[in-house]
């Protein structure tokens, strides 16, 4: 099979919809072929592992989550409205997906970041790196709203950090119930930390009374 097929790209779509839809470690070499329809030579002509495919399919859903993010930070919208937006599309895709499989299965990222992230530290990396653009563009987004004098946050950065969990959060939640509609229904629940983003208590994570967050620890 020559270097030129789509035995590659065929390959990588099985394991990406494999991995999601079953996890990493149920899923073998054999599954992925079959499902690709690739014979296992061809598999490792591109491949020399399972291991380096699934680099491959997160670099995939990179790609999708960075088209998220440029739908997400539309010119027209206001900061805070993007922010909104994101979890909006996020929405969407999983209402899509339980459409075409009847499951709500929640974030690529976050499933594949709770079974590998303590196996392996290129994996947990390349994850980080991934969380770490969401996170950067939520922060992007409050400090334009700062600017703009929509809401104050004194660390925009611990904000969009706790913005973005939320959204993994909501995803969790989603699954677990089978829902995808929550992540649309409680997207105005982002704003509402961003409103609260100089609160944030970096220790205990959440907002409190003044007196609580200056008792010593």
């Amino acid at each position: 099979m020559g270097r030129h097929s789509d035995a590659r790209n065929r390959l990588i779509q099985a394991a990406k919809e494999l991995t999601y839809a079953q996890g990493y470690n149920a899923i073998g070499v054999k599954d992925i072929c079959e499902r690709a329809g690739v014979n296992k030579g061809s598999f490792y002509h591109f491949f020399p592992s399972k291991r380096d495919l699934l680099l491959a399919v997160i670099d995939a859903h990179t790609e999708w989550l960075r088209g998220v993010l440029e739908r997400a930070s539309d010119p027209e919208l206001a900061p805070l409205d993007r922010i909104r937006q994101l979890f909006l599309l996020v929405g969407q895709f999983d209402e899509q997906v339980q459409d075409e499989s009847g499951l709500t299965i929640g974030c690529p990222f976050g499933n594949l970041a709770a079974e590998l992230n303590a196996q392996d530290p290129v994996i947990r990396e390349k994850l980080a790196s991934v969380f770490g653009a969401g996170v950067a563009f939520v922060e992007g987004q409050l400090r334009e709203a700062a600017e703009r004098g929509d809401l104050e946050v004194a660390d925009p950065r611990r904000a969009a950090q706790a913005i973005f969990a939320y959204l993994e959060g909501l995803q969790l939640l989603a699954s677990t119930q089978n829902s995808p509609q929550l992540v649309r229904l409680l997207a105005d629940g982002a704003i509402r930390l961003a409103e609260l983003g100089e609160d944030i208590d970096p220790v205990a994570g959440a907002s409190g009374p003044p007196e609580a967050r200056n008792r010593p620890h």
